[in-house]
């Protein structure tokens, strides 16, 4: 992801950390990242993943750039289990399914990887499964969704029974983000990437 970015020629947008720093742990821990088409939403996307996922040292990828002169540089890098959430790719492999089904199972699959000993309970809401997770490990969690508007071009997708039947995700505020948004108190940062103005 971000080493690739490095790798290339990099316009140092990092002071974006700074400013998504001062959220963590605050009322305003949504951040939605919005651009105009190919103005490096999922790049600035990618940033903050590295900047954030605990299994990594991403200080090098860091050092020469604008974040690492600011007091929150080492408070928060490398310090929170990062969930990175592509809406494309759930949109286009999953095409009449029931996606958000989709995302909850794929998310749990990868998360009960890294905490094997808090397993899934059946029927359990992904936002329930991560808060008895903070609750054992005291870690708090990033959320970083990618692409959020692709949702808005699937059509007639019904949410599953359990979140709310008969919701289409064109165009609403569905039950997965009212959880998300109901637990924001457990989860110190959401990231939305994908918004964009034409």
């Amino acid at each position: 992801g971000f080493r690739r970015i490095r790798n290339s020629e990099y316009v140092d947008k990092s002071g974006l950390i700074a400013i998504v720093n001062k959220s963590l742990f605050t009322e305003r821990c949504f951040c939605c990242v919005t651009r105009s088409r190919r103005f490096g939403k999922t790049m600035a996307a990618k940033m903050l993943q590295a900047y954030y996922d605990h299994s990594c040292d991403s200080r090098e990828f860091f050092a020469d750039l604008e974040i690492a002169t600011h007091p929150t540089f080492d408070e928060h890098r490398n310090k929170y289990p990062v969930i990175y959430i592509d809406m494309t790719r759930f949109a286009t492999q999953y095409k009449g399914d029931d996606i958000i089904a989709h995302i909850q199972d794929d998310v749990k699959k990868d998360v009960q990887v890294a905490y094997p000993d808090v397993p899934t309970l059946d029927d359990e809401h992904l936002m329930d499964y991560l808060a008895r997770i903070v609750d054992t490990h005291g870690k708090y969690f990033i959320l970083i969704v990618v692409e959020w508007d692709a949702k808005l071009s699937i059509k007639n997708c019904v949410i599953d029974g359990s979140l709310g039947d008969g919701i289409f995700l064109e165009g609403t505020l569905t039950a997965f983000e009212n959880n998300i948004i109901k637990n924001c108190e457990r989860y110190p940062i959401e990231v939305k990437g994908g918004l964009h103005t034409t």
